[in-house]
């Protein structure tokens, strides 16, 4: 494609963006080390340069050569003065310390602990000026502004902060703070002209903008069209945000190019009919810009878009032919160098990839399908209207390609229905998008404010609707951890590269990566689902009260909650679903209610697609209380939820479970997993505390594996589980205690020790 053909700006763009990215990773020794060896490089393509500065034809080779090391070694320095030195510096300070700190902005506020950005203005009586964290147990909000003084341990990070935090500050919930309301006492000028004011600002029109969109549209359509129109997802349900990426339309809550393009396009057309001259339509847009980047918060993806959209519009004002390209990479050197952090900013390379593709590939593959004449017969207009539809597709897949290894890095899976959902999305996103500032403006005149919010209202509706049913669609997504994504997607990602870099005479070579990534994708994909593996029941223990079986049985997954709802049981989840190859939960089982699992579960509903929510029938009050709070949670995250009593329960395709509830204690149950030929059985020790030995023999003599759960009290004698006559247990395993489970009867089994808990995993052959 030769990307950098005739585009030296570009070249030197990607070789300052390259090496930033390179060092932010390396230790400052590492970093000063490849100073040297640059700066020395650089001396040496100077020299040879002007010794050969009457060799026409090696001397732009030798000048090139010169500029982009000095380019690689000024990218170096610049990261050195501006992320590294900063870093060391801060370092003196770790310890306790009494300190001076001006709030930024709240990252995360609980009923009684919260975490702050801050800067710290002032540590022991040393005036300083250091970005950090702030965490405190306080029930009193803290606004943007405001300014505390107490005395904290102050810690370094372990690794470099990609957010650009230099230093952590913890305080003790009995830490004596002194509280200075400075937010409430500065005016506009006062606030605008401070640092971070303008930051400040932006949030708070944000917040004025975000409950304004609320309480005229609705809770559920105002949250999205905060999301829409600035990026403000905070009033969003996380289950909404989940379906937005099973669906692969989160970028359209993404501000970005596309966003610009349509609110400016929409601001340009009006401009026209209105008679416009050009040059005006270009600096209201310019100006309409700037303010609609003040309201998104200077996001990264923003900036980005607004710096590309202004190199273009200086390049028609002096009359030169601009490049998309070098704008785009321009752009991002710019933003780099206002802010050294953005260079790991994750939402700053989604935009970037994806906009590198749509101007690269993109216009290539569309001039190669014929576009339909303009007519005005009916037949012509649903021609066009396909073609439109085909462009989306195109748009998306060439995006997507572009991300697949940022989504392969960080996020584990692709949506598999986005090809579908984009096109059908997409058009109505962008009458919603154009509406909102409609809204705004005639949001104060008497029934047309309220005839537009009415269908606002509406329309934000609809578009949950088609992103719930688009997300609920069986197999939505594709997991890309499988061991094979490992070779296949660096390998793609390399091609794409090189196909890019050098300059194709066949333009069609460029197809080839992606259509190999896609063949050997699909085959890799059908051996390993041809290959059925084995289910393998994993235990999960704490402190000998909290306990879960998690099930894996090719890539489904399921949960059998025996805990009372503990936090850290549904984060070690949520951590195994994201490191596992499922992309949804099949079933999520309770043996019994317990007001922790409210929140627990609730926080994995919102998170994962749980298609089907097993409760134990409720007798007391107590109990309905909390079921029907779990119901509901569960139906407002698109789950099914099925009430059982004893009996067999289907889990996953393959494994199932029979449950029996003792009489005496709440926590007095047994539960056999059955797979086609193995059965594991959980027994707790309360259950085993209300039946005789020949009783339990009988019950389990058909399990290979028991599995002695936490609940209850045994005797210091124990129980002696045998197998009856004709019996098949194996083992037996006790894991009543906090160390490492006890093997009564020995087998093969694997256990991992941890701090806070332990688990091992048994495979039901």
């Amino acid at each position: 494609m030769g990307l950098f053909y005739r585009r030296p700006l570009c070249f030197f763009a990607f070789l300052f963006v390259a090496f930033s990215l390179l060092v932010f990773g390396l230790r400052i020794e590492y970093a000063c080390f490849l100073v040297l060896m640059l700066g020395i490089l650089c001396l040496l393509c100077f020299g040879v340069t002007f010794l050969c500065k009457k060799n026409k034809k090696r001397r732009i080779l030798f000048l090139t050569s010169t500029i982009s090391l000095a380019v690689a070694l000024f990218s170096v320095g610049y990261s050195l003065l501006t992320v590294f030195l900063p870093s060391e510096r801060a370092k003196r300070f770790v310890g306790e310390h009494v300190f001076l700190a001006e709030i930024v902005r709240e990252e995360y506020r609980a009923d009684d602990y919260a975490r702050y950005s801050v800067n710290l203005i002032q540590i022991d009586d040393e005036p300083t000026s250091v970005y950090a964290t702030l965490s405190c147990y306080s029930t009193s909000e803290l606004l943007p502004k405001d300014r505390i003084c107490a005395r904290g341990e102050l810690f370094s990070p372990e690794e470099r902060d990609r957010a650009g935090y230099l230093l952590s500050v913890n305080l003790s919930e009995d830490a004596s703070i002194y509280r200075q309301k400075t937010s409430e006492s500065l005016s506009f000028s006062e606030l605008l002209f401070s640092r971070s004011g303008l930051v400040i600002l932006s949030e708070r029109c944000q917040t004025s903008l975000r409950e304004g969109l609320i309480a005229s549209l609705g809770e559920q359509s105002g949250a999205l069209a905060a999301a829409y129109f600035v990026g403000d997802r905070s009033a969003l349900p996380a289950s909404v945000v989940r379906d937005f990426s099973r669906s692969g339309t989160s970028h359209l809550m993404a501000v970005s190019g596309l966003h610009f393009s349509v609110l400016l396009g929409a601001l340009d057309l009006l401009l026209r009919k209105l008679l416009c001259p050009k040059k005006g339509r270009l600096v209201i847009v310019t100006v309409a810009s700037a303010f609609f980047l003040f309201l998104t918060g200077f996001s990264m993806s923003a900036c980005r878009s607004a710096l590309m959209l202004y190199a273009l519009y200086v390049a028609f004002l002096f009359q030169e032919e601009a490049d998309s390209i070098t704008s785009l990479f321009c752009s991002f050197v710019l933003i780099v160098l206002l802010s050294p952090y953005a260079i790991v900013d994750l939402g700053l390379w989604m935009s970037f990839l994806a906009t590198l593709g749509i101007l690269t590939l993109y216009p290539w593959i569309t001039k190669k399908i014929p576009k339909p004449k303009v007519k005005r017969r009916l037949v012509d207009r649903g021609l066009r209207i396909l073609y439109a539809a085909l462009m989306l597709v195109l748009m998306t897949t060439v995006a997507t390609l572009f991300l697949l290894p940022i989504l392969w890095a960080f996020f584990g899976e692709i949506s598999a229905v986005s090809l579908l959902a984009n096109p059908i999305l997409s058009p109505i996103s962008y009458v919603f998008l154009v509406g909102i500032p409609i809204w705004i403006l005639f949001a104060a005149i008497p029934f047309v404010g309220t005839a537009i919010a009415i269908a606002l209202s509406w329309w934000g509706e609809v578009i949950l609707a088609l992103i719930s049913f688009f997300s609920r669609i069986p197999s939505a997504t594709l997991s890309l951890n499988y061991k094979f994504c490992l070779v296949l997607i660096p390998l793609f990602a390399a091609a794409m590269i090189a196909v890019l870099v050098i300059r194709l005479r066949r333009k069609w070579l460029v197809l080839l990566p992606p259509l190999a990534l896609l063949v050997a994708f699909g085959v890799c994909l059908g051996a390993v689902r041809m290959y059925r593996s084995i289910p393998r029941v994993t235990y999960l223990s704490s402190q000998g009260r909290h306990e879960a079986l998690w099930i894996s049985d090719g890539e489904e997954v399921a949960v059998c909650d025996l805990s009372g709802g503990a936090p850290w049981l549904y984060q070690t989840l949520l951590d195994e679903i994201s490191s596992s190859t499922a992309t949804e939960v099949a079933s999520v089982l309770l043996t019994h209610y317990h007001r922790g699992h409210l929140a627990s579960l609730d926080l994995l509903l919102q998170r994962e697609m749980v298609r089907t929510l097993y409760l134990p029938m409720p007798y007391s009050q107590e109990d309905r209380a909390t079921a029907t709070e779990l119901w509901r949670s569960a139906v407002a995250a698109g789950s099914e939820v099925v009430f059982y009593e004893e009996g067999e329960i289907s889990l996953t395709e393959n494994v199932s479970a029979q449950l029996t509830f003792g009489t005496e204690d709440p926590f007095s149950v047994a539960l056999t997993l059955l797979g086609e030929q193995d059965r594991l059985t959980y027994v707790s020790s309360a259950f085993l505390a209300e039946l005789e030995d020949e009783t339990l023999s009988k019950r389990l003599c058909e399990s290979r594996t028991v599995l002695i759960g936490a609940h209850g009290v045994l005797d210091d004698g124990g129980y002696s589980i045998a197998p009856a006559d004709g019996g098949s247990i194996e083992r037996v395993i006790d894991g009543t205690k906090r160390s490492a489970p006890r093997l009564f009867v020995e087998g093969a089994e694997h256990y991992v020790a941890k701090s806070y808990a332990y688990s091992f995993f048994i495979e039901l052959s």
